[in-house]
């Protein structure tokens, strides 16, 4: 007997003491989703069909940010100051931008 996968829950949003949590919407409209860090993971999820989420862990540090970006990526910062763009639909790394040694605001 196998392990059969029926669903994927993400995390929820970080939260931090006295600041907001920073959930985004596709600024083009043109899809219903919505993108958040949640710890280690940039989350990418369908509020229509939350089957359709896409959870990108390739981070080190703690995600602080993860936005829409032109081209349908997505890009995601960190505490460490790392920036990293990736295709939700492939799960694929496009550039991994060392720009910062402190945490990505936005």
């Amino acid at each position: 007997m196998g392990i059969e996968e029926k669903q994927i829950f993400c995390g929820v949003p970080n939260t931090a003491r006295g600041e907001a949590s920073h959930i985004f919407a596709d600024p083009t409209g043109e899809t219903d989703r919505i993108s958040y860090a949640s710890g280690r993971s940039a989350v990418v999820v369908s509020i229509a069909d939350r089957e359709n989420v896409r959870v990108f862990t390739d981070h080190t540090r703690n995600v602080s940010t993860c936005r829409f970006a032109p081209k349908g990526l997505i890009a995601s910062g960190d505490e460490g100051g790392t920036i990293r763009v990736w295709n939700p639909e492939t799960m694929k790394q496009r550039e991994d931008l060392p720009v910062t040694g402190d945490v990505v605001r936005d």
